[in-house]
C-alpha cells in the first residue's frame, strides 16, 4: 500500500511539473491574442497564427493529460478482454498516427493472427510506439511495423530510420517521464513508453528497445500467446 501511494505521489508531482510549462505557454498566448483583439491595427495574419498555435497546444495538452490518466488508472478500467484480429489493431493505431507527419511513410508487415487482449490498451501502446518512431524520422523517413505470431508469443516491432538510441539510456526509456537525448527537443513528456511497458505487463509480456544494425531504432512489444486464452474469456463471460 505504501509503495502504491508513493508511486501515485511521484506521478502527481512529475505530472504537475510537466503540465506547468504548456499551461504557461497557453496563458501567455491567450494574453497576446486578447491584446491583438483590443488593438486597432490590422493583425489578422498574427491572429490566425496564434489561433492555430493555440489549437495545437490544446491538443498536445489534452494528449498529455490523457497519458497521465492512463498511467494512473492502469489503462484497463472497464475494458473487457476480447478476441480480436491483431492486424486490425495495428492498422487502427497506424491510421491515427499517419496524420502526425505526412512526410514520414509508415509501412506495415503483418500476418493474420488473433489474440485475446485488452483492445483499446493494445492499440494505444502500438500508437505510442508509432508516434515515437514518426518523431524520430521527422522531416522524412520510413517507419515499419511488423507483426509475427509463433506458437509461444505475439511480437510487434516498430522500426525507424532515425538517429537511433544512446546505449546507456536504453534501460531507462520505459520509465515514467524518461526521455532520451534525441527526444528532448520533441513534443511530449516521456509518458508514452511507460504506457507501452504498462500494457505489455498487463498482457504478461514485456517491452524492449534496441538499435538497428543499419541505423535507427527498434522497439518491441511481445507477450505470450497463452497469456489469455479464448476459453478463459468464455468462462469469465459465463460467470
Amino acid at each position: 500500500m505504501q509503495t502504491s501511494r508513493a508511486q501515485q505521489r511521484e506521478l502527481l508531482e512529475n505530472a504537475s511539473h510537466e503540465l506547468r510549462t504548456p499551461l504557461t505557454v497557453l496563458r501567455n498566448d491567450f494574453g497576446l491574442l486578447a491584446r491583438l483583439e483590443r488593438a486597432e491595427t490590422d493583425a489578422e495574419v498574427d491572429r490566425r497564427q496564434l489561433i492555430k498555435d493555440l489549437d495545437g497546444q490544446v491538443a498536445a495538452l489534452a494528449h498529455e493529460v490523457d497519458q497521465i490518466v492512463t498511467l494512473a488508472r492502469g489503462d484497463v478500467m472497464e475494458e473487457p478482454r476480447g478476441l480480436v484480429s491483431l492486424p486490425e489493431i495495428v492498422e487502427q493505431a497506424v491510421t491515427r498516427t499517419r496524420r502526425l507527419d505526412p512526410t514520414v511513410e509508415i509501412l506495415t508487415d503483418t500476418q493474420p493472427s488473433t489474440a485475446v487482449v485488452y483492445p483499446a490498451a493494445l492499440e494505444r501502446a502500438i500508437a505510442n510506439l508509432a508516434r515515437n518512431a514518426v518523431q524520430a524520422c521527422a522531416g522524412g523517413g520510413t517507419v515499419t511495423i511488423t507483426l509475427r505470431t509463433t506458437a509461444t508469443s505475439h511480437r510487434i516491432e516498430v522500426l525507424d530510420d532515425g538517429p537511433g538510441l544512446d546505449q546507456e539510456e536504453i534501460p531507462r526509456l520505459f520509465r515514467r517521464f524518461a526521455r532520451g537525448t534525441h527526444g528532448r527537443t520533441k513534443p511530449g513528456s516521456g509518458l508514452g513508453l511507460a504506457i507501452v511497458d504498462q500494457v505489455a505487463a498487463l498482457h504478461g509480456g514485456k517491452a524492449t528497445a534496441q538499435n538497428r544494425p543499419d541505423g535507427g531504432a527498434c522497439f518491441i512489444l511481445e507477450w505470450p500467446t497463452a497469456t489469455h486464452s479464448a476459453s478463459a474469456v468464455a468462462s469469465s463471460s459465463r460467470a
